[in-house]
């Protein structure tokens, strides 16, 4: 029964590793950079318990991993769209000009008859629409490109270090995937030049 404690607590780090990397795979690396952090202080405090025989190690880096997961989760939550989990507009234009250096376009996206899945079917069935197009896209993004969700339908990507027959790719990729679904969505995109503001560049991807 002595192991117990630890075996519960390794299963939890274990999970929290797992679950934080998938969710923010395609976000900035400094989201779970915490979580990481917390596994590494967790798996030392393994280490003197199991082989050097200090006591209460693991119940203390259990304790912390759960405050500073719940800062975490507070701050992600702040950052994210409950329903689609797609970054959130003001993400958007931190993120746009943060990444002005190495941006170099941006993927308008907007889901298809919003309106009739609502009329016809409901709000939740809106909802599931939403959810699974930002969903769908996330699964096709490639490194250091992000997906945004700017507004009811309405979603951006902001692309860095892709070129142009990377962009197609991924268009492309947006429509085949998108073709698995029940829904369709249109998508314009638009070349990031530094004398270019963002807000200009959604309209011309718009």
């Amino acid at each position: 029964l002595a192991f117990v404690p630890i075996i519960i607590s390794a299963v939890f780090m274990l999970l929290l590793l797992i679950l934080t990397l998938r969710k923010y795979k395609h976000s900035s690396s400094k989201e779970y950079l915490l979580t990481i952090a917390i596994a590494v202080m967790f798996i030392l405090g393994l280490v003197l318990e199991v082989l050097f025989s200090y006591r209460y190690i693991i119940t203390s880096c259990y304790a912390v991993a759960v405050t500073f997961y719940y800062l975490f989760f507070l701050t992600s939550t702040d950052n994210h769209d409950m329903l689609t989990g797609a970054l959130v507009r003001r993400r958007f234009y931190l993120d746009a000009e943060k990444f002005s250096d190495t941006l170099t376009a941006i993927v308008a996206l907007d889901l298809n008859d919003l309106k009739i899945w609502n009329d016809k079917h409901g709000h939740d069935a809106g909802d599931l629409a939403l959810a699974t197009m930002a969903e769908v896209v996330s699964s096709v993004l490639p490194k250091k490109s992000y997906l945004y969700r700017t507004g009811g339908d309405e979603f951006m990507i902001l692309c860095n270090q892709l070129g142009a027959t990377e962009l197609m790719e991924l268009i492309a990729n947006i429509r085949t995937a998108m073709s698995k679904t029940d829904y369709t969505c249109a998508i314009g995109y638009a070349f990031y030049h530094g004398s270019v503001g963002i807000d200009k560049l959604c309209l011309l991807a718009d």
